[in-house]
Order: structure tokens, then C-alpha cells, then sequence
């Protein structure tokens, strides 16, 4: 009967939780930067990948100031320097979703952002390789 009366006063809180925008909102930053933090965790072979950024082009405004604050933390704490082109990455891409956000031309073409993305990618990586001479 307490184990009862305990579950009902948590799903009752649990639901003035969802109901209340304020809550909504920090929850959804948290999915958002939780994402981009797991995301970042990604390697091939030793070498960060770049999926953190691609969820950063995949969003808008702010779930993906979220994702890249995120992302940014888990480049820097799970790789260390090589994590650094990582937020190269998440920087670049911030800034392109932030300009273009939501604009007809997004949903005009739909693979502009994927191919703005793998630019960002091999211009960094380029560039990562002639100035700081990493092998990533």
C-alpha cells in the first residue's frame, strides 16, 4: 500500500513536471547537450569522428548551441588534443546552423547541409594537417 501510494505521488509530480514550460525547456537542453556529448565519444580506429557536428547541422537555434556545448565537453574530455579538431568542427557547424537556421533554401535542398557539413570536415582535417602537422 506505501509502495503504491509512493508511485502515485511520483507520476503526479512527474506529470506537473512535464506540464511546466520552464522544465520542458532545461530538460530538452540536457537531451540535446547529453546527445552531443555521447556523440563525440565516437572513434574509428583511435581518431574522434565528426557525428556531434552532424547532429549540430542537423539542428537549429538553441538545441544546437546545446548539442555543441555538449559535444565540445565530451571532444575535450574523452580525446584530449586530438579532440581539438573536433571543436574546429563543432565551431564551424554552430556557426552554419546558427546563419542558415531554418531559411526556404534548407528545405529547398535538403542535401545543403550534408554537403556544408563534409566540407567543414575535409577543410579542417586539411587544415589540421598542414599547420599542426596531426596525423588524425
Amino acid at each position: 500500500m506505501m509502495g503504491q501510494t509512493i508511485l502515485h505521488r511520483g507520476r503526479r509530480s512527474l506529470q506537473r513536471m512535464a506540464l511546466d514550460p520552464k522544465a520542458r525547456s532545461a530538460g530538452l537542453v540536457l537531451f540535446f547537450g547529453g546527445s552531443g556529448f555521447l556523440l563525440s565519444a565516437a572513434g574509428l580506429t583511435g581518431y574522434p569522428q565528426p557525428l556531434a557536428m552532424g547532429l549540430v547541422c542537423a539542428l537549429s537555434g538553441w538545441s544546437a548551441l546545446a548539442a555543441a556545448v555538449g559535444g565540445a565537453a565530451g571532444y575535450l574530455l574523452f580525446w584530449g588534443p586530438a579532440g581539438y579538431q573536433g571543436l574546429c568542427w563543432l565551431g564551424i557547424g554552430l556557426a552554419v546552423a546558427l546563419a542558415l537556421g531554418k531559411r526556404r533554401i534548407l528545405d529547398e535542398s535538403p542535401l545543403l547541409m550534408m554537403s556544408i557539413a563534409g566540407l567543414i570536415v575535409s577543410a579542417s582535417g586539411l587544415a589540421f594537417q598542414i599547420w599542426t602537422e596531426d596525423a588524425t
